[in-house]
C-alpha cells in the first residue's frame, strides 16, 4: 500500500500526490489505481529513460486544463533542481557526471533519496467545480505535486515554501499558499 506524500483538500475535492521512484512506473500506477478505485481522476506524468521517455495522461480531466502536461513540466523542474544540487555536491574533481546524467541506472539517488520518475495525483471529486477556465484546477494539481516532490527531495520535516513575484503593473493577484500542514490559505 502506497502512502501519499501530500494531501490537499479544497471544497469537496481531495488531491493525493504520490511519487514513484522505481523503474516500473506502469506497475506503480496500476497499484495506485487498485488502491483508489473510487477516485474520479488519476492523472500522472513520468520522465524516465527506462519507461520510454516522457509520458503523461490527464485521465479524463478537461483538455483545456492540460493537467498531464503541467505535471510533466513540474517533474522536469524537480529533476532540473536535483541536477543543480547534485552538480554542486560532486563537482570537486570527479570529472564528471551528475547524478541525473546516468538516468538509465534507476537506483541513483540524491544523498540517499531516490530520484522521482513519476508523479501521480489521485483526485476525489465531489460536486463543486474548481475552475478550469481560470486555471485553479491546474494550480491545485500542481500544488499537490510540488509538495510531494519537495517532500521526496527534502523529507517531511522541511516545510514547503513557495516564492511569489508580483508584477508592479498588476494591482491584485489570487494567491494560494500552503503551509506544512497542506492547508489552503486564500488571501
Amino acid at each position: 500500500m502506497h502512502e501519499p506524500l501530500s494531501e490537499l483538500k479544497v471544497a469537496d475535492s481531495t488531491f493525493l500526490a504520490f511519487v514513484c521512484c522505481t523503474g516500473d512506473v506502469d506497475t506503480y500506477l496500476d497499484e495506485i489505481k487498485k488502491q483508489h478505485p473510487k477516485a474520479a481522476h488519476i492523472p500522472y506524468a513520468s520522465s524516465s529513460l527506462a519507461n520510454g521517455g516522457d509520458r503523461c495522461d490527464d485521465d479524463g480531466e478537461p483538455d483545456v486544463a492540460l493537467i498531464g502536461d503541467s505535471l510533466l513540466n513540474e517533474l522536469k523542474l524537480y529533476k532540473k533542481q536535483l541536477r543543480r544540487q547534485s552538480t554542486m555536491r560532486i563537482s570537486g574533481g570527479h570529472q564528471g557526471k551528475t547524478l541525473l546524467d546516468v538516468e538509465e541506472d534507476e537506483r541513483m539517488s540524491c544523498g540517499g533519496t531516490p530520484v522521482a520518475n513519476a508523479v501521480i495525483i489521485v483526485r476525489y471529486f465531489g460536486t463543486h467545480l474548481l475552475g478550469v477556465t481560470c486555471g485553479r484546477l491546474q494550480d491545485l494539481y500542481l500544488r499537490a505535486a510540488r509538495i510531494a516532490l519537495h517532500r521526496q527531495l527534502h523529507g517531511l520535516s522541511k516545510p514547503f515554501v513557495e516564492a511569489y513575484r508580483f508584477d508592479k503593473n498588476v494591482n491584485w493577484k489570487n494567491i494560494y499558499g500552503l503551509g506544512a500542514g497542506d492547508t489552503e490559505l486564500i488571501l
